[in-house]
């Protein structure tokens, strides 16, 4: 998932919420890692969480 696929993302994401996720609470379930290793860095799926933290959704901390 390149940059533009991770910003398109959010904004849908955004968009389907009633174009607000501030104060709301959003699950992840589930943490890709890289192809063929145990290695999350650089994973899509944190830049997306740090993209609705921008969007001030509720950080719950777990």
């Amino acid at each position: 998932m390149n940059k533009y696929q991770r910003d398109r993302f959010v904004k849908n994401m955004i968009k389907t919420m009633y174009n607000t996720v501030s104060g709301k609470t959003i699950a992840f379930l589930g943490w890709a890692f890289k192809k063929d290793t145990n290695d999350t860095r650089e994973s899509a799926a944190i830049y997306v969480a740090d993209m609705l933290i921008e969007e001030q959704a509720h950080n719950q901390g777990l």
